[in-house]
């Protein structure tokens, strides 16, 4: 059994550069359920497609077939109207989506792919440059040989809110004909075993399909045999095959509509008639593209027709032909959910990785139904959670509240919790991710910003920005000295942002603050006054979003972590090792005076503090040691005592030549806290 672990969506639909990640965390690396939750437009079915691309993309030859999904739109451009590429990136970036897959349980075996187009080649569409296709489509499941991608694609499925309009967004004079459906999201996963491969596997039905309309085209073919024997080779085993699929997904349907919506009840039944069938002129004189891919298009005139029986006790049978000007919406969409689901049960069961995707799915339906429907996803002892990796997308708020209570249930499997945010009136919309399960105050203050409770948001920015300067800051910077009644009091915001600032630049950093640069400004316009007279004050909605999108994150990335720490009581030592220019290697002995600490910045760069400390002795490999005395030993910092060492020793130290000599990196090749 394997789980998607992580997607990374680069310049793909509406995320510019994304990382999802549906495990555990370090502790826990199996690949969970996923729920997603978000209002339109920010981003949810982004991540059904990418999922959806990935995996069809084993059935897509020639590359130019994938390609096309992430080439930069052009207009009079009709081979770049499928793009689904990022609408504000470069025409020179990569667009790409990233999959890892592992076992279960404990990620024994990790697998990542990666599908799309990187930086460099020429246009990959041009049919001229094929080699620039190959350069630019990343290997991967393009190749089509991925085993674990095609029968996932085989055995997983993909529902989306508009696969239900198809059953009722017609007239009341037309039937429902849902042969298209059946070409587009049924036929290709069904294995029929009256046609066989070359290697005497089931055919699928939807290879089947092609290659009848190929051979009936076929001239050289075709007239070597009389009509009626084609017809009994290939259309009248071909119109059997789809006839007893049909079958099947009216008989799962109906057992589906029966014991998931009806309580046992049979009064209400499904029909689905094949119709219209393949015959030999239908298909001799269809118009056949020189495109062959595109020879779905070409197979007309054909249909499914859905209907729906009525039995009533004391009452003849009734036959609906048109169900939508009989049945309500509501009716109609477990109806469409039945045959939907009916199908999937059709599905090959043994591959090792098996997703189902569903994207607002249940919007359709009152609470009452909904129940039902999540009564079968959850129940049978969590048969489906644990069989499928499911991917719930919502952005129905009371729906969202539903699921988390069902999937606190038992049986239900582990789940990841997912929270998209974005806000449509920016000209550049950027959907961020919160944890679903957090009630933190920066998923707070997103949260408030989205039901436009802009004062409540900035509180929480507030707070968020308070809880990240104490993580930051070393805690001499974050407190007084205790008043006349010995408390301590905390600094207040002002001042421990003037501190940040002044650990840019003490640390050589001060060209590096970016967007922190802004937070001075946004505690004077937004976050000081909304703290004490929200009701007052104007609200700067356009600065809130900043903060949210930019200031915040980044200030979010800012790490400070003990690298040598003061004990309660005794001295703290470390040992740096240099050599002098004979190669030498000397080990010096300090007492630090105050705690070292290493500070990760915004763009991931690394620093140390310049703690006040003496040089005790130094020994040399030989061992012959020499002790300093407290004149020649006390240092201003760290940084001061490393630059005196390496002029002693006849060596340069790196940053010598800046205002303030910064310490070598990475700071644990020079110096230890153990002998």
């Amino acid at each position: 059994m394997k789980r998607i672990q992580k997607l990374h969506l680069r310049n793909f639909k509406a995320f510019r550069d994304q990382e999802f990640d549906f495990t555990g965390g370090p502790h826990d690396p199996d690949g969970r359920n996923v729920l997603v939750y978000g209002n339109n437009g920010s981003g949810k079915s982004s991540v059904f497609w990418a999922l959806y691309t990935f995996l069809q993309s084993v059935g897509k030859t020639p590359p130019t077939d994938i390609a096309k999904y992430f080439v930069p739109l052009r207009d009079g451009a009709p081979e770049t109207y499928e793009s689904l590429r990022y609408v504000f990136a470069g025409p020179d970036e990569e667009a790409s989506i990233k999959l890892t897959w592992a076992d279960l349980p404990g990620a024994a075996t990790v697998t990542t792919q990666q599908l799309g187009l990187d930086k460099a080649g020429a246009d990959p569409l041009n049919e001229q440059q094929p080699l620039s296709v190959a350069q630019r489509t990343r290997t991967g499941p393009a190749s089509g040989t991925d085993t674990t991608i095609r029968e996932a694609l085989l055995s997983s499925d993909f529902i989306h809110y508009r696969f239900l309009q198809d059953f009722y967004q017609r007239s009341n004079r037309e039937g429902v004909n849902l042969w298209p459906v059946f070409m587009r999201d049924l036929f290709p996963f069904y294995q029929t075993p009256l046609f066989s491969t070359p290697a005497g596997n089931p055919q699928y039905l939807e290879e089947v399909l092609r290659i009848v309309l190929e051979t009936a085209h076929s001239r050289r073919r075709w007239e070597k045999k009389p009509k009626e024997e084609f017809e009994a080779d290939y259309i009248t085993r071909a119109n059997e095959a789809i006839g007893l699929f049909v079958n099947s997904v009216q008989t799962n349907a109906n057992a589906f509509l029966r014991d998931q919506f009806l309580g046992g009840d049979e009064s209400l039944q499904i029909e689905l008639n094949f119709t219209k069938q393949l015959t030999f002129d239908l298909l001799r004189f269809a118009p056949l593209s020189a495109i062959q891919r595109e020879w779905r298009n070409n197979i007309e005139d054909l249909a499914i027709i859905l209907s729906v029986r009525a039995l009533r006790p004391g009452h003849s049978e009734v036959r609906h032909y048109r169900p939508q000007s009989f049945l309500n919406e509501a009716q109609l969409t477990r109806i469409a959910l039945a045959v939907r689901l009916g199908a999937l049960l059709t599905r090959p069961a043994n591959s090792t990785l098996k997703l189902l995707c569903l994207d607002d799915l249940l919007i359709s339906l009152d609470m009452g139904n909904r129940k039902h429907v999540l009564d079968w996803l959850f129940g049978d002892n969590g048969k489906y959670c644990q069989e499928y990796q499911i991917f719930f997308f919502t952005h129905d708020r009371e729906l969202y509240r539903m699921l988390k209570h069902y999937i606190g249930r038992p049986h239900s499997g582990k789940w990841r919790v997912l929270e998209l945010v974005n806000n449509e009136q920016f000209p550049k919309p950027q959907p961020s991710l919160l944890d679903g399960d957090s009630n933190d105050h920066f998923t707070q203050a997103w949260r408030r910003f989205q039901a436009e409770d802009f004062p409540a948001c900035a509180n929480y920015l507030r707070k968020e920005t308070e809880r990240l300067l104490k993580e930051i800051l070393p805690p001499a910077d974050l407190y007084m000295y205790p008043n006349e009644k010995g408390e301590t009091i905390p600094m207040p915001m002002g001042t421990q942002l003037d501190k940040l600032q002044q650990l840019f630049i003490k640390l050589g950093k001060g060209d590096n603050m970016g967007k922190l640069h802004d937070l001075q400004l946004f505690k004077q316009i937004l976050l000081n006054p909304l703290s004490h007279d929200s009701f007052s004050t104007t609200v700067y909605q356009s600065e809130l979003h900043t903060m949210l999108v930019d200031t915040i994150p980044e200030l979010q990335k800012m790490r400070r972590s003990v690298v040598a720490e003061l004990p309660s009581t005794g001295q703290k030592l470390i040992y740096l090792t240099e050599t002098d220019s004979e190669n030498t290697r000397y080990t010096y002995t300090i007492e630090l005076y105050e705690t070292l600490w290493a500070y990760t910045f915004p763009d991931g760069s690394v620093a140390y503090s310049h703690p006040a400390c003496q040089v005790l002795e130094r020994i040399d490999d030989k061992g012959k040691k020499t002790v300093f005395n407290k004149k020649q030993g006390t240092c201003e910092g760290l940084a001061d005592g490393y630059r005196r060492i390496c002029f002693a020793l006849g060596k340069k130290p790196e940053g010598g030549g800046q205002p303030i000599p910064l310490l070598p990196k990475p700071l644990h090749t020079i110096i230890t806290t153990t002998i």
